[in-house]
């Protein structure tokens, strides 16, 4: 996925949209989530502290 596409804030579902041939919807992100995003060192790409997956929902920290 073209890291551009994310560049701006009304791009990033619609290119999530685009690329997966889904409909996802935009939430609000729980505060705990947020927290836990915002103290990672995000020097490189790790997967595993960008993207959590929770039952229906996804949460992914794009930087």
């Amino acid at each position: 996925m073209s890291i551009r596409a994310f560049a701006q804030i009304w791009s990033q579902l619609a290119a999530l949209n685009f690329y997966t041939n889904r409909n996802f919807e935009g939430i609000a992100v729980p505060e705990e989530t947020a927290a836990g995003f915002a103290v990672q060192n995000w020097e490189k790409l790790d997967l595993d502290q960008q993207i959590i997956f929770d039952g229906d929902k996804v949460y992914i920290c794009v930087y």
